[in-house]
């Protein structure tokens, strides 16, 4: 973009490297939400997170994910509240004097949502998203708090696991095969995930961030491993309803972390929803058919 387009204020601002600052400027003014926070306090000199909140209404996970983007553009004082650094302030005024910007699509995540589940992805996202501040030690709780929940449930349970379906192999006797098999697949299904949303949707932002939130997708896959290991050490998938309601559960919490990873993908990589339930409908039908030739 040349520099002449740029903000006057920007330009004559010795304090900010144009060159560093000129992209996150644009995409920062890019999304209305985003747009909204930066007048919010603009208009009040600062705000709190509560007042936000309260006057954006949209989740928690929302807000938090959008102030990370605005980082600098936005900073926070000791009691909390936040306020536009210089970069922020010739955001402001430049919304104020209607420069134009090029607007993104609208991501608010009120598309297809499932509000139990939307609120415990906020509450994870929040502590994720927030990975390299205070809550560090949260975060750090819910990334290996699944994956040894996985590894745990999985050996219990003496299943392996192929994207988002397991098999129960009982006379493998390998130590810590099952267990190892869901860390695997951990691997492999954010890579392919990864790989998926650059090639198909040209999508190569927040890589690292995506990474350390993935584990929440497996919030509901991690309910089903619990579900059947209570299944199986009650003796109730012996019969032949009690091993339909399984696989029944089974299947509705793998709709779930479908919903679950479209609904990260759009906080974290700002896909939209829909995008991001073809991605993991994608998966879906990948590990049914790897099942299904397992079968054979």
């Amino acid at each position: 973009m040349a520099q002449d387009k740029f903000p006057k204020e920007l330009r004559e601002n010795n304090d900010i490297d144009l060159d560093e600052k000129e992209s996150e400027f644009y995409y920062a003014l890019g999304h209305d939400l985003r747009r909204k926070i930066i007048k919010i306090i603009g208009e009040n000199e600062y705000s709190s997170f509560t007042s936000l909140k309260k006057q954006l209404e949209v989740s928690t996970g929302t807000i938090y994910h959008h102030l990370e983007t605005l980082s600098k553009l936005i900073g926070q004082k000791k009691n909390k509240k936040y306020y536009l650094t210089d970069l922020g302030l010739v955001a402001y005024n430049s919304l104020q004097n209607n420069i134009k910007i090029i607007e993104t699509p609208e991501l608010d995540g009120k598309e297809l949502r499932m509000p139990l589940f939307a609120e415990i992805s906020d509450f994870l996202l929040k502590n994720t998203i927030k990975f390299e501040k205070r809550s560090k030690i949260y975060s750090f709780i819910i990334v290996f708090g699944f994956l040894i929940g996985g590894f745990i449930f999985c050996e219990l349970n003496r299943s392996y696991s192929i994207l988002l379906f397991f098999r129960r192999f009982e006379n493998f006797e390998v130590p810590i095969f099952y267990g190892v098999s869901f860390l695997l697949n951990f691997i492999v299904f954010y890579f392919l995930i990864e790989a998926m949303s650059r090639i198909i949707y040209g999508n190569y932002t927040n890589s690292k961030i995506f990474l350390r939130s993935f584990p929440i997708v497996f919030f509901p896959i991690l309910l089903y491993l619990v579900i059947d290991w209570l299944f199986l050490i009650s003796g109730i998938i012996d019969n032949t309803f009690g091993y339909l309601i399984n696989k029944m559960l089974m299947i509705f919490l793998q709709a779930c972390s479908i919903w679950v990873l479209s609904y990260t993908l759009n906080r974290i990589k700002e896909i939209k929803m829909e995008s991001g339930l073809i991605i993991g409908l994608l998966i879906y039908l990948s590990g049914f058919i790897i099942i299904l030739f397992a079968s054979l």
